[in-house]
């Protein structure tokens, strides 16, 4: 259980700094593109989001898969210990809450402002 809190409060900083990252964006989108800041703001953390689920979802399928193909090039007989695997597993699922929040976030602003 204390890992889950450990991701959970990790995404939620990560989630704070896409957002403030996602803010400067969307002020240079506002400057140079004339549209509304949370117009820019909306569409900058659904894109944030979209990539950040999609890294996420990568890692927890390649990991395994990257080891075994590595392992058979090298010819070795490696195998994925349990610490390594719960490791790739803990940023992978990382990297997909502060997806997940991004979204969240998103869809706030849009049912706030719709």
């Amino acid at each position: 259980m204390n890992q889950y809190l450990n991701v959970l409060l990790s995404s939620l900083w990560e989630t704070a700094a896409f957002s403030v990252v996602s803010a400067a964006i969307s002020v240079a989108v506002v400057v140079l593109a004339g549209w509304s800041f949370l117009s820019a703001f909306g569409l900058v953390l659904l894109l944030e989001s979209t990539g950040l689920m999609l890294v996420g979802g990568a890692m927890s399928f390649v990991t395994p898969a990257t080891l075994r193909v590595i392992s058979s090039l090298t010819r070795s007989r490696r195998s994925l210990t349990y610490e390594e695997y719960a490791k790739a597993n803990r940023r992978a699922a990382l990297f997909t809450m502060t997806g997940v929040l991004l979204f969240a976030e998103s869809l706030v602003l849009a049912f706030t402002l719709g």
